[in-house]
């Protein structure tokens, strides 16, 4: 009985040892991530985007281009379901044949020179916020030490839930940078003003 009395008080104290190093060892629960899309995001309409864009070949102005070219028709793009995740067989609103692209593009030429600039104006069901996204660096361009790398530029922008992505091509030379800048400039402003 004495022997039965020590274990049974041994397995005790074991257990108690073992329970207070879990609970010493086990992680705390980290806090909950706030989301990156803040709750004051707004989500535009579809008739939004298409007014949006409509008064953007008129009131999308660079000081230093002039528009030659936008989207006026439906511009219907088949995909394969796979190259979208399975999740569209159309660049469209609902993913179906339908009239609601959510893709349009106004191409500018600047007055001096040969450069282009097409801005690509695409319209998601859901906000990533107010966001540069991506403008990558001319670096990786002048290491490769090829020259038609120099005259492409872009630059992708989020507007809650429209993408902008602003392209720069030049046939010929180089293309600055400060130009890129103007570009870009101008076309935050106009969101700022026209979906405010």
């Amino acid at each position: 009985m004495k022997y039965l009395l020590m274990l049974w008080i041994a397995v005790s104290i074991l257990c108690a040892a073992c329970d207070k190093q879990e609970t010493a060892s086990t992680p705390k629960q980290a806090a909950p991530v706030a989301s990156t899309t803040a709750s004051s995001d707004t989500v535009y309409s579809y008739q939004q985007y298409e007014k949006l864009f409509d008064q953007s070949s008129t009131n999308l102005v660079f000081p230093d281009a002039h528009i030659v070219k936008h989207t006026t028709d439906t511009n219907l793009v088949a995909i394969d379901p796979a190259d979208s995740f399975n999740t569209r067989s159309f660049l469209t609103k609902n993913g179906e044949q339908s009239n609601d692209t959510t893709q349009k593009q106004l191409i500018y030429k600047d007055n001096q020179g040969d450069a282009f600039t097409v801005v690509d104006v695409i319209y998601l069901p859901h906000s990533l916020g107010k966001d540069m996204i991506s403008w990558p660096s001319n670096t990786l361009k002048q290491k490769q030490n090829e020259p038609i790398l120099d005259q492409y530029d872009t630059c992708l922008i989020s507007y809650n839930n429209i993408l902008i992505q602003i392209t720069r091509i030049s046939k010929t030379k180089p293309l600055n940078l400060k130009q890129m800048k103007t570009k870009i400039s101008a076309v935050t402003d106009y969101l700022q003003k026209e979906l405010n």
